[in-house]
């Protein structure tokens, strides 16, 4: 192992305090813990704090120039003052976890080969106390003196490092044996971000044919995830999980956004840059999209759960801050192999339980009220807060590895769920490297292979831009793991004509495709569906104007200012755009017309009709069309009015329509409730009782209330036979043609049948 030598400090690091002032800055109490350690004797009692100073700002210097002194320093020790003082300038926990924990030379929570260790706490406080390094650890009250027992930043005074036998201390190297984990390896669950990218795009692809609805909470509609985890191959719950997890990173890469009611795929040319970029380039997007992820890692009920014991009203740190942090981390094992999941859950909490989860102030909080306590309470503080990260780093890598990122190891005796190592993939250990991976951008074989009969293979990693041309026009059938099936049909090719494709843009992304011509039926097809699209064309948005007459809706047309606004529809009804409806206003107003607005029915349908002699009379001229749309359904025009007739019900009913509905209607459209024999007619017409069947039968009467029961029970025909009357239990109706057969067996069993008349 070589030793290190001391660097010169470079510029611009925080200067180390020089021991004399790091000592006056400590509590009196501290001093005395480091003058007991040190064997020093205060020359009087009670002992003052400048004298204390003073002796220990000379002892301590002599000692670090001892040789045999810093050999009697255990080598965790050493290299801790090693790491401090290649630094040359403050030191954190964080400084220090990270070469101690791979190195194997400090204890790690349920990690073995680190049983016989000392905690990184510890061994600060062994060289705190003995006054080779100091805590520099500033209090939020300015007024507060620094203790031993609550430190974060901490450093070795420069005129410490100076006498420090260099040959002596040493940086460890990781030792693989020691952050290896716990037990065999039986399962390896390999990420693959290519395949992660590719699912991503299928999701992307889909939505843009069909955006999904959009929850109140800003979640996707479970229907819509069902849609989208089929069309994946996913049709479980933790599908529509998966689906959820999709969407929450398109929305971080901005390729998909919702309105607050509809979940839609960004079209632009920044995402159309991003599906043909390379993979490194997206790699690149996907981890800065993870670590801008701001929903909840866990509830702060599954939170309280691990530490409600001990104290209320904490505060987690932000879930984006954490996801980042993760990430960071993974860049301290990318060069190893395997690392145990309790040796990656340390690097990540720096050996310091409760500091990365948990907010700064609540942090601090805790820790300086532990000190009143005893170790025992602390130790249990500092269990649950390492329970607490111990389950959000697993949720963070089991994140990750969703992305494709890391690599997870299971034990055949563990559940899946609890990964015993993680392990970066190469593909992430070249982005930290800032190089390419090996094989991850050469070229590899695909294809795309189109049938006659218009089925078509895209067999291997074909490239998702690629992809997205295909996309445009073909229904895709089928995804597999090294093949996805697409068919051109014509539904596809009426999607691809409204998005403004043309049959020369679909035959020319074929042939890119293929490479080979397109099969002549084919193209034939994409043709005679191209002259077919738009015979029948649906306008969205625009607004309907009714006139009384046919003859003035000639004149209207006829007319040089609206005519190039108007498009007739039938003799009196003709469409317009909304921005044309400011000017045919103006000019109906100048021939002396003035026009009603009608805005949906709600408004339109009450008190829109009145009687007149059996007929069903509008009110305005012309009547609202949802007036009008809506008598259509259970009535007929006949010049000026309306008429209902049994046929017009009867056809309404077949249709689906119920009489109280109709009735209910034609109250709200006259305005006061129907007449009794209107009522009856509805009713009578759409016949509402239904059907009613007469059938020539027998009421029995036996005396024993439980007799019909035993009687069924015992012969198979009197059970046929003997239908008891409902709310009774000695009552049984008994067809006539069958009455016979029934007495005979009555009389077998000793029932004795008259025919009195039995009731009042």
């Amino acid at each position: 192992m070589e030793h290190f030598k001391i660097k010169q400090r470079k510029p611009n690091k925080p200067d180390v305090e020089r021991l004399k002032i790091a000592l006056q800055h400590y509590h009196l109490d501290a001093l005395q813990e480091i003058a007991e350690t040190l064997a020093v004797k205060p020359e009087q009692l009670p002992a003052r704090k400048g004298s204390l100073v003073r002796d220990l700002s000379r002892l301590i210097p002599r000692l670090a120039r001892s040789q045999e002194y810093v050999e009697s320093l255990s080598p965790a020790e050493r290299a801790i003052l090693a790491i401090a003082v290649e630094t040359d300038s403050l030191i954190t926990y964080q400084d220090l976890a990270k070469p101690l924990i791979l190195g194997g030379m400090v204890f790690v929570k349920d990690q073995p080969e680190t049983l016989g260790q000392s905690k990184l706490r510890d061994l600060l406080l062994r060289l705190l106390h003995r006054g080779l390094i100091v805590n520099l650890t500033n209090s939020r009250n300015p007024s507060t003196l620094r203790r031993l027992t609550h430190f974060n930043t901490l450093g070795v005074p420069p005129e410490v490092a100076r006498a420090l036998p260099t040959a002596l201390l040493s940086i460890p190297d990781p030792d693989r044996d020691a952050i290896y984990p716990d037990g065999d390896i039986a399962q390896i669950d390999e990420g693959d971000v290519r395949q992660y990218v590719r699912e991503l795009f299928f999701i992307w692809s889909e939505l843009v044919k069909e955006p999904a609805r959009q929850l109140k909470a800003g979640g996707m509609g479970k229907r819509d995830r069902r849609r989208l985890a089929s069309a994946l191959g996913l049709d479980n719950d933790a599908g529509l999980e998966t689906i959820s997890d999709y969407y929450r990173m398109l929305a971080a890469l901005k390729i998909a956004s919702g309105d607050g009611t509809t979940i839609s795929a960004i079209e632009s040319d920044a995402v159309t840059l991003f599906w043909s970029a390379s993979l490194v380039h997206q790699l690149h997007d996907l981890i800065r999209a993870y670590t801008q992820l701001t929903d909840d890692l866990v509830t702060d009920d599954q939170a309280a759960s691990y530490i409600r014991r001990y104290f209320r009203g904490f505060t987690l740190r932000p879930a984006a801050e954490l996801r980042a942090q993760v990430v960071d981390r993974l860049t301290d094992i990318a060069d190893l192999d395997w690392v145990s999941l309790p040796v990656f859950v340390a690097l990540v909490t720096s050996g310091r339980p409760g500091t990365w989860a948990l907010d700064d102030t609540t942090l601090d909080f805790v820790l300086e009220n532990l000190q009143w306590y005893g170790a025992g309470y602390r130790e249990e503080v500092e269990q649950s807060f390492d329970r607490l990260e111990r389950y959000l780093t697993t949720t963070i890598l089991k994140e990750l590895h969703a992305l494709g990122l890391v690599d997870l190891a299971y034990t055949e005796t563990m559940p899946k769920d609890d990964p015993i190592g993680v392990r970066v993939t190469d593909i992430l250990r070249a982005h930290f490297k800032n190089r390419h991976p090996t094989g991850a951008e050469s070229p590899q074989a695909w294809q795309v292979i189109l049938q006659p009969d218009s089925q078509m293979l895209a067999m291997g990693p074909v490239p998702l831009s690629m992809l997205a041309n295909l996309d445009r026009f073909a229904e895709r059938e089928k995804i597999d793991e090294n093949v996805v099936t697409y068919r051109i049909t014509r539904d596809g090719g009426y999607r691809a004509f409204q998005r403004g494709e043309t049959v020369e843009a679909i035959l020319s992304y074929l042939e890119e495709a293929t490479g080979q011509p397109v099969p002549q039926n084919i193209a034939r097809s994409l043709e005679a569906w191209q002259q077919q699209y738009e015979r029948i064309i649906i306008r969205r948005q625009v607004i309907i104007m009714q006139v009384d007459h046919p003859k003035r809706m000639t004149q209207l047309l006829e007319d040089p200012e609206l005519q190039g606004c108007l498009h007739r529809l039938d003799g009196v009804i003709a469409w317009l755009l909304p921005e044309d409806v400011p000017r045919v206003e103006r000019r109906l107003v100048e021939l002396d017309i003035l026009p009603a607005h009608s805005h949906r029915p709600e408004d339109d349908l009450p008190n829109s009709l009145y009687w007149q002699d059996g007929k069903l009379m509008p009110r305005a001229a012309p009547p609202s069309l949802y007036v009008s749309g809506r008598l259509r359904s259970f009535a007929e025009p006949n010049k000026d009015h309306w008429q209902i007739s049994p046929q017009t019900i009867q056809t309404a009913v077949a249709l689906g329509a119920d009489p109280l509905e109709i009735i209910a209607t034609l109250e709200t459209m006259v305005g006061q409730p129907l007449s009794a024999d209107w009522k009856k007619r509805v009713k009578s017409w759409g016949q509402y009782y239904g059907e009613g069947q007469v059938a020539e039968v027998r009421l029995l009467r036996l005396q024993r209330p439980d007799a019909l029961a035993e009687l069924r029970e015992a012969d198979a025909r009197l059970h046929r036979w003997l239908r008891p009357l409902p709310g009774t239990n000695n009552l049984a109706v008994v067809n006539a043609d069958h009455w016979r057969e029934v007495s005979e067996l009555l009389t077998s069993w000793g029932v004795e049948v008259t025919t009195n008349r039995w009731w009042q």
